[in-house]
């Protein structure tokens, strides 16, 4: 009797141990469930971010596979005169490459203009760093440049990515705007002077998304944004492009710049911010570099632009 009793409560001992454990796997599935649905709802566009890096990273790993990397670029003619004479755009923008490494460089006396009218710099860099802004003339052109990312503080420009009310054009990328409104007062004049026959406002990178900003006033400017990020909320956007047919991108498709900000990047519980950029008047390029900033370099840019002729 008593192996019995024992036997018996062995069996009863075993079973509530199944039991306080089943209890505990059972509220540790619920806490996890209870932490997903609260991670899901608290950081759903932290998701959709990453669900964004994973599309763009499959589209450019398929499209590697598609393309050839030719081993040289060819150089831009020095010669050309941009957009004057018998200068076609290609042959233009690629020498417009050319004066935007210079005056990435701090070498803007070789620009060979007739007049460097203005020349801006961002008040958060050093005084040694490069201007952020140059214009100038040659002949009946003038010629408005901005120049890349350099500078960290130019790279906290970048990363301010909340959108912002910006006077006159519509919301608007945040560290973009800031830019801008700092610059705009001291170029305002020259970019909207209805005295000159043509301006052309060129840049590449953080210089492309202000060239989306300032080609804005007057008949007489035409911009070409090269590999710039996206700028624009999707109403301003689509709103730029349906009423600005003087603004054309530049785009190499292997480049990731002109991708970002993707279409959520604020990772707060309480606001989604989205991003659409210019794509109805597009000039195309196809070029894979050995590194992605290899496919955003001015130099693979402007290699590809002189091919077009």
């Amino acid at each position: 009797m008593s192996s019995i009793s024992q036997l018996t409560k062995q069996v009863k001992k075993q079973k509530t141990n199944f039991y306080i454990t089943l209890g505990v796997l059972l509220a540790l599935v619920l806490g996890l469930v209870g932490l997903a649905i609260f991670f899901v709802q608290e950081y759903l566009p932290l998701l959709q971010l990453c669900g964004d890096a994973y599309t763009y990273l499959t589209d450019m790993f398929a499209r590697q596979l598609v393309k050839t990397c030719e081993p040289t670029c060819e150089s831009p003619d020095l010669e050309v005169i941009p957009f004057q004479n018998d200068a076609t755009v290609a042959e233009s923008l690629g020498q417009l490459y050319h004066y935007l490494d210079l005056i990435s460089e701090n070498k803007i006396d070789e620009i060979p203009a007739d007049k460097i009218e203005l020349k801006c710099s961002y008040s958060k860099n050093a005084p040694e760093d490069p201007f952020s802004c140059v214009v100038f003339r040659i002949g009946d052109v003038r010629y408005i440049i901005w120049r890349g990312t350099q500078t960290e503080a130019e790279v906290e420009l970048d990363l301010q990515f909340r959108q912002v009310q910006l006077e006159g054009i519509g919301t608007v990328h945040k560290g973009f705007a800031s830019l801008y409104d700092e610059i705009w007062p001291e170029l305002k004049d020259l970019a909207t002077d209805p005295e000159m026959p043509q301006i052309v406002v060129f840049g590449h990178s953080l210089g492309g998304a202000m060239t989306n900003l300032t080609t804005k006033a007057g008949d007489n400017i035409v911009g070409y944004a090269s590999a710039s990020p996206r700028v624009f909320d999707p109403e301003t956007a689509q709103h730029i492009m349906t009423t600005r047919q003087n603004l054309y991108s530049i785009v190499n498709n292997a480049d990731i710049i002109p991708t970002i900000p993707w279409s959520v990047m604020d990772l707060g519980p309480d606001e989604v911010v989205y991003y659409k950029a210019l794509t109805n008047r597009e000039i195309v390029l196809n070029k894979v570099g050995t590194t992605l900033a290899d496919c955003h370099s001015t130099f693979v840019y402007s290699g590809q632009i002189v091919k077009l002729n």
